[in-house]
Parts: structure tokens; C-alpha cells; sequence
């Protein structure tokens, strides 16, 4: 229908998250704090906490948030009891992903030899071990934490004789099966991932936003009218893309037809092409 309705005031935030019936508001590279506003119509917004320094990543798994502050830690805070904790202090931290309530998956840069790009963490004993690891750098990670078994998907930039490229690649953490299911031969240092299974959304490239069919094994490219793509939200039937000119391009997951572009006006109204 195109109906728009307030929901409440976002305080200037650049990000939100979905979490059970209210939203995680946060705002990258600053030091705003961290609120959660309820969906049911009261506009009541409390503060979560507030970075004590710049934030640069924030997930909810659960009830649980994980947080990247800087580029050296990993923190997790509590919904249910308010607790708030580093589980990871290292160099050039890229990503996070909590795969259990016991361990987390750190992205980051590879320092060298005896390094790796990715490292697991116990979240409790705050054990860190190194994983085998094909790639100098890793980011963008996407986990379905509603499926014990499901590999973590990411990015990561490999670089051999001074030529680099770019994976979209799956990971199994306790086995350390890697897998590669899109490769460009150049490096992309702001591609995505997106997960919504069975599907895996990217836009290595930056062109445009493909799908990978986990179960069918499928690749389907959606077609582009729009400009550049930036951003990809799914639901089990419909994909968004948000293009860099502002537009949200709408797909099916596994059709490459362009379903319709929506601009949005100064006035609060779709329009649609």
C-alpha cells in the first residue's frame, strides 16, 4: 500500500535493528548511546548503554548484542540482566558473529605468518584461538543463529604476488571447512552479505546484488535500473535493495526481474516506477 506510519522519533540515529517488538537504535562511527524504542505505539525509548568509544558494528543474536568498538574490541552486552563485557581486545577487528552463548567469531585482518583473519573466542574463559583460514582480510558476516549448523558467510580479500581478489565465501568454524561461492578478481573492500536462508545477498562487484540458493546451489543476478546497489534487507519472499541514489529496488529472491523502484519524496509518499 505504500502507507507510511511514525513509529516514534530515531533521535538522530543512523542504524536500527529489529529486536522481538522494539528496535536497537545506533549510530555508526560516534558515540551516541545505544537505546531501544518499543513498537507498541508509546514511543517510550530507553538508553541500552553508551560506547565508550566509537562504534563501528553492531549485531543482536538473541538476546544478546554484540558490538565492535574502534578496531580492537569485541564487547557483548546482556538485554535480560543489563551486563555489559569485552570478550576480544586485538588489532584491526572488522566483524563479529556470536554463534553460541559460549562462543564468538571475530573477522579481522590477518597480521602475518602464525596469524588468521579469523579467530574464535569462549565468551567465558575469553580463550582465543586462531583459525585456519584461506584470506589476509575478513568482514561482512552473516549467521543464522536459528540454525545450529549453519556456517558463517562473509567477505574476504586474499592477496598473492600483489594481485588481489575477492571472496564471498561460507565457514564452518568447529571443522574449518571453507568454501567459495562468488570470486572477483579484484579486490572489494565494501561488499555485503545478507542472509535470509536459504539465500545468500551480495553485491561483490558493486554493480549489482546477486543471490546464492544454498539448497539448490543457484546463482540468480537481479537486474539493475537504479543506481549503484548499497544495502540488501530480505524476507522469505521479498528482497530490498537500498541504491546509492536513495531508491529501494524490490526483487523476489529468486528471480532476477525488477518487481518495482520506489523513491521516496520530501512529503513522506512513495513513488513508484
Amino acid at each position: 500500500t505504500k502507507a507510511m506510519y511514525r513509529l516514534g522519533s530515531s533521535f538522530s540515529h543512523t542504524n536500527i535493528l529489529k529486536y522481538n517488538d522494539s528496535l536497537i537504535l545506533w549510530s555508526k562511527n560516534t558515540q551516541r548511546p545505544v537505546q531501544q524504542m518499543s513498537l507498541d505505539g508509546s514511543e517510550n525509548t530507553k538508553t541500552l548503554f553508551t560506547p565508550s568509544a566509537q562504534l563501528r558494528n553492531l549485531r543482536v543474536f538473541k538476546n544478546k548484542i554484540v558490538y565492535i568498538l574502534g578496531t580492537s574490541i569485541v564487547a557483548i552486552y546482556d538485554m535480560e540482566t543489563g551486563a555489559n563485557s569485552t570478550v576480544y581486545t586485538g588489532t584491526s577487528v572488522q566483524d563479529a558473529v556470536l554463534v553460541n552463548e559460549n562462543l564468538v567469531v571475530v573477522a579481522k585482518t590477518s597480521t602475518g605468518k602464525g596469524d588468521s583473519a579469523i579467530v574464535s573466542v569462549n565468551t567465558q574463559t575469553k580463550e582465543t584461538v586462531p583459525l585456519k583460514f584461506n584470506g589476509d582480510v575478513a568482514f561482512s558476516l552473516s549467521y543464522d543463529e536459528n540454525k545450529e549448523t549453519s556456517p558463517i558467510y562473509g567477505i574476504a580479500i586474499d592477496s598473492i604476488n600483489g594481485t588481489s581478489k575477492t571472496l564471498v565465501f561460507s565457514y564452518y568454524p568447529k571443522s574449518g571447512i571453507q568454501n567459495s561461492l562468488f570470486t572477483l578478481q579484484a579486490e572489494d573492500s565494501t561488499a555485503f552479505t545478507e542472509l535470509e536462508y536459504p539465500f545468500v545477498f551480495t553485491n561483490i562487484g558493486k554493480n549489482q546484488v546477486r543471490s546464492y540458493n544454498i539448497s539448490a546451489g543457484k546463482t540468480t543476478i537481479f537486474r539493475r535500473s537504479a543506481s549503484m546497489p548499497l544495502k540488501a534487507a530480505a524476507s522469505k519472499d521479498r528482497v530490498a535493495v537500498l541504491n546509492y541514489n536513495g531508491s529501494i529496488s524490490w526483487y523476489n529472491p529468486s528471480s532476477q526481474i525488477l518487481l518495482a523502484d520506489w523513491y521516496l519524496t520530501t512529503d513522506g509518499d512513495w513513488i513508484e516506477f
